[in-house]
C-alpha cells in the first residue's frame, strides 16, 4: 500500500521489492498479473481491490503461496518509511515485521533493501546466503523511481503478449536512467517477440555492456539470451544451467520450453512450459501459450484448447492466434473464425490466418491476406522476406507456378544474403536458411531443380547446416529431394530415414512419401501420406522460420488424400481410395480443389468406374 500520495511510488516501489525478494534463491514472488487474474477469479475487480491481510491470505491459499507479505509505504514524521508484514496465509497470524525510515524519496530503495534483507534473515536464510546474493538496488537496476515504474508496467505489458507497448515502455524507463540493464533486456525480449531480432541487437548490446548492474540470477539470464542471439546452439545449456541454479525461477523453464518447441521436441519442451505455466509464475499466462502450441504439435487438441483458453482469461492477446489454429487443425472453421482477434490486437504480422485459409481452399483470400501482412511488416526486414515464401507457396499451390517462381526468384538472394551475411544475428541466420530452403523445396515442386542447387552450394558452408537440427535436417532433405529429382529415390531414401527420430520437419515426410512412390513401395508411401493427413496440429505449430513454412505443411496435410486414394487404387483397394477422395473433396469441394489435384480425382474415380 502507498499511503504518501505520491504516485510515482504505486508500481515502482512493488517492483523494486520484488526484484529485492527474488535476489534470493529461496523466494519466488507471485507475479502481479497473477494476483489480479486470481482476484477477478474471486470477483473481485482487480482495478479498486485493495489487497490487505484477509483478500492477501485468500489470494496465497488459492495460489499456493506459503507467506504473505504485507508492504507498506508511508509519511511518518516527515520521513519515508518503508515497511513489511509476514503472514502465516492459514491462521493470518503476523510472524515479523520489518520497518526502515529515510529522508525523501531517494531514502526508499535503501530502505527496501534493508528490510527485504531483515526479512530473509527472518525466513531462516543464513547471513553468508543473504549477503552473496544481495546487492543494493540502486546498484542492480536503478535509482530513478520514474524508470522503475515504467519498467513495471513494461513487464505487465509482456505479460499480456502486448509487446509493442511493452517496448515503448522499457524505452521510457531507459530514458529516465541510460543505464538501467534490466530495460535493455525487456527492448531485446520485446523486439524479439515482434520477430525483429535485428532491431533487439542494439538493447542486448546495452545490458551486456552493463552486465555487471544486474543481480546474479539476472547475469546468467542475459547470458543466456546473449547465446539465444549469437550462438543459438548454446543456448539450452545456458538456459538449462540457469534452472538448475535457481529451480524457482520461471522464465529460465520457459525459454527452455520455447528452445525445445524450435528443435520439434515436442514432449520434452512440454514439461519445462508446464513448469513455467505455474500460477506463481509471473509470467504463467504467456507460458500457457506454449503449453498450447506443444500440445497441439502432440495431437492433444482437448488439452490445446484448454492452455489457450487459460492464456486469453490471463490476459493475453495472441492466445487467440493458438486456439483459431487449434479449431482449423480440427476443421473447426466457424470456431476459428470466432477466435481469430481483431486486426488491432496483433503486434505483428502473423501468416496463421492465410494457412487456415489454405486449409479452407480459400485460395484468392489467402493471397490477398498475405499480401496484407507483408505490408504490415517493415521494409527490408527479415519477416517480409520470410512472408515472400509463404506467399510464393500460396500462389503454386492455387495452381499459379508462373507467379510462384517470379516471387520467389525476387526474394531468394536477399535471403542468402542473411544467411551468408557474418554480421547478421545467428537467430537470424537461421530463419533465413530455413526460408530460402524452403524456397528450393518449392521450386523442386515446380520442376526447377537449379534453383535448389544454387541454395544448396550456398549454404553448404554454414556451421549450423551439418547439425542435428530442424534446419540441419531440412538441408538433408532438400538434397535429398534432388536425388529423386535426378533419378536416385534410393539414395534419396538412405537420407531421408535416419532423420525420422520425432524432430524431422513436416516437409521430411513429403519428400521421403514421393521417394517411396519413386520407388514402387507403395505401403511405405502409404504411410506417409496418412502421416501428413494425421499431423495436422503439427503441421500449423512447426515454428520452422517463423511458420514461414505452415502453408505448405497445411496444404500437404490436405493435399495427402489424393496421395493416399491413388496408393489405395493402384492396390485395387476401391472403398479406401473413394474414402479418401469423398475426404479431399470435403475439405476442398470442386470450386476450391486446384486443376491439377482435380485432375487426379477424376482419374482414381474413372479407375474404378
Amino acid at each position: 500500500r502507498n499511503l504518501t500520495g505520491q504516485t510515482v511510488l504505486d508500481d515502482s516501489l512493488e517492483q523494486a521489492f520484488r526484484i529485492s525478494l527474488e535476489q534470493s534463491r529461496y523466494v519466488n514472488v507471485l507475479s502481479d498479473l497473477k494476483v489480479r487474474n486470481t482476484l477477478a477469479r474471486m470477483e473481485r475487480d482487480p482495478e479498486t481491490t485493495v489487497v490487505d491481510r484477509e483478500v492477501g491470505t485468500e489470494v496465497a491459499q488459492r495460489d499456493g503461496a506459503r507467506l504473505l507479505i504485507l508492504p507498506t509505504v508511508a509519511e511518518v514524521g516527515g520521513r519515508v518509511r518503508f515497511s513489511a508484514e509476514i503472514v502465516d496465509p492459514v491462521t493470518q497470524r503476523t510472524l515479523a515485521v520489518e520497518a526502515r525510515d529515510g529522508k525523501g524519496l531517494e531514502s526508499a530503495l535503501p530502505s527496501i533493501d534493508a528490510v527485504t534483507a531483515a526479512l530473509r534473515d527472518s525466513m531462516g536464510e543464513t547471513l553468508t546466503a543473504i549477503q552473496k546474493d544481495s546487492a543494493p538496488l540502486p546498484q542492480v537496476t536503478t535509482s530513478s523511481l520514474d524508470a522503475l515504474r515504467a519498467y513495471a508496467r513494461g513487464q505487465q505489458a509482456f505479460g499480456s503478449s502486448r509487446y509493442r507497448q511493452a517496448e515503448g515502455l522499457y524505452a521510457r524507463a531507459v530514458e529516465f536512467d541510460p543505464d538501467f540493464a534490466l530495460a535493455y533486456i525487456g527492448l531485446m525480449r520485446a523486439a524479439r517477440a515482434q520477430t525483429d531480432v535485428a532491431r533487439g541487437m542494439d538493447g542486448l548490446a546495452k545490458a551486456m555492456a552493463r552486465r555487471d548492474r544486474l543481480p546474479a540470477r539476472d547475469r546468467l539470464y542475459l547470458d543466456a539470451w546473449n547465446a539465444e542471439v549469437k550462438t543459438p546452439e548454446k543456448s539450452l545449456e545456458k538456459w538449462q544451467q540457469l534452472a538448475e541454479l535457481y529451480p524457482d525461477y520461471f522464465p529460465a523453464y520457459a525459454n527452455i520450453g520455447y528452445t525445445l518447441l524450435g528443435r520439434n521436441r515436442y514432449a520434452e519442451a512440454l514439461k519445462y512450459a508446464q513448469r513455467a505455466a505455474t500460477p506463481q509464475s509471473e509470467f504463467a499466462a504467456l507460458s500457457s501459450v506454449l503449453v498450447g502450441q506443444l500440445r497441439l504439435a502432440l495431437g492433444d487438441e482437448v488439452g490445446a484448447s484448454q492452455a489457450f483458453s487459460t492464456a486469453r482469461d490471463g490476459g493475453v492477446a495472441n492466445a487467440v492466434i493458438g486456439q483459431a489454429s487449434s479449431l482449423a487443425s480440427r476443421r473447426d472453421f466457424a470456431g476459428a473464425w470466432k477466435a481469430w482477434p481483431e486486426e488491432t490486437a496483433l503486434a505483428f504480422a502473423y501468416f496463421d490466418r492465410a494457412s487456415i485459409l489454405v486449409d479452407q481452399g480459400r485460395w484468392t483470400e489467402a493471397i490477398t491476406e498475405m499480401h496484407r501482412q507483408l505490408e504490415r511488416a517493415a521494409p527490408d526486414s527479415l519477416r517480409r522476406d520470410v512472408g515472400t515464401v509463404t506467399l510464393a507457396t500460396i500462389e503454386w499451390s492455387s495452381g499459379d507456378a508462373v507467379a510462384a517462381g517470379s516471387r520467389l526468384r525476387s526474394v531468394a538472394d536477399r535471403l542468402l544474403e542473411r544467411a551468408t551475411d557474418r554480421s547478421t544475428p545467428r537467430s537470424d541466420v537461421n530463419d533465413a536458411s530455413y526460408a530460402v530452403l524452403m524456397g528450393a523445396l518449392l521450386a523442386q515442386r515446380m520442376g526447377d531443380a537449379q534453383f535448389a542447387t544454387g541454395v544448396l552450394r550456398r549454404l553448404r558452408d554454414l556451421e549450423q547446416i551439418g547439425t542435428d537440427t530442424p534446419l540441419g535436417k531440412l538441408y538433408t532433405t532438400v538434397r535429398a529431394n534432388q536425388s529423386r529429382l535426378a533419378g536416385d529415390s534410393h539414395q534419396a531414401v538412405a537420407m531421408l530415414e535416419p532423420l525420422l527420430d520425432g524432430t524431422e520437419p513436416v516437409q521430411t515426410h513429403s519428400v521421403l512419401l514421393a521417394a517411396y512412390r519413386a520407388l514402387g513401395e507403395d505401403e511405405k508411401a502409404l504411410a506417409q501420406a496418412q502421416w501428413l493427413s494425421t499431423h495436422r496440429g503439427r503441421a500449423y505449430v512447426e515454428l520452422g522460420c517463423g511458420r514461414c513454412q505452415q502453408a505448405l505443411n497445411v496444404y500437404d496435410s490436405v493435399a495427402s488424400n489424393i496421395e493416399s486414394a491413388e496408393l489405395q487404387a493402384s492396390a485395387a483397394n476401391a472403398a479406401d481410395a473413394r474414402a479418401s477422395i469423398l475426404t479431399l473433396q470435403s475439405m476442398w469441394p470442386a470450386d476450391r480443389m486446384p486443376d491439377h489435384l482435380r485432375r487426379r480425382t477424376e482419374v482414381v474415380l474413372a479407375t474404378f468406374n
